[in-house]
């Protein structure tokens, strides 16, 4: 076997050749900051990020204001604390309406976004709803949030090494996904 290792060098002087190309220019700081300053946006808000699943998703003109309206009305926690009715008021839509578009945003990242109590929020991140954790905060909500596992077990009919497994996956749930 050859050896073509000449083959592969890199040729120095062809790269002295082009040292206008490479030459370090003092402002080059100032120009780095200038572009980092015109070419990066800064972080976009909640409201932006929402918004944009919601162009992503093409609805429709006429929902896309409802779906505005909501989006710039969650609280910095992302939780939607505006009654429906008053939206629909203000917009001249129908409560049902903006509750069908309310489901749309809360379908969007991050999970658990738009919802209008801390239940909701929960049971929004949980995908399966056939789960034990899905049926805890449906059907038990109070109980947990009050540790009455003993009267959880009986009411759903689960296992105490069950239930502490579905607490132990809603513990990871982001109750603050704004």
């Amino acid at each position: 076997v050859e050896d073509n290792a000449d083959d592969s060098e890199f040729d120095w002087d062809e790269l002295d050749s082009d040292s206008d190309r490479f030459e370090f220019r003092s402002e080059s700081a100032q120009s780095s900051r200038d572009f980092l300053f015109t070419n990066h946006s800064p972080p976009k808000t909640l409201p932006d990020r929402i918004n944009q699943q919601l162009v992503d998703l093409n609805i429709s003109d006429e929902k896309m204001v409802i779906a505005y309206e909501i989006s710039g009305n969650l609280d910095q926690d992302g939780y939607f604390k505006v009654e429906p009715l008053l939206i629909a008021d203000r917009l001249d839509k129908t409560e049902t309406e903006v509750l069908e578009i309310l489901k749309i945003i809360q379908g969007l990242n991050p999970p658990g976004i738009a919802a209008r109590d801390l239940r909701e929020c929960l049971l929004n991140q949980i995908s399966d709803h056939s789960s034990l954790e899905f049926i805890v905060l449906n059907q038990a909500f109070e109980d947990f949030t009050y540790k009455r596992y003993e009267k959880i077990c009986n009411k759903l009919e689960c296992g105490m090494d069950d239930l502490k497994r579905a607490i132990g996956i809603i513990k990871k749930l982001n109750p603050k996904p704004g």
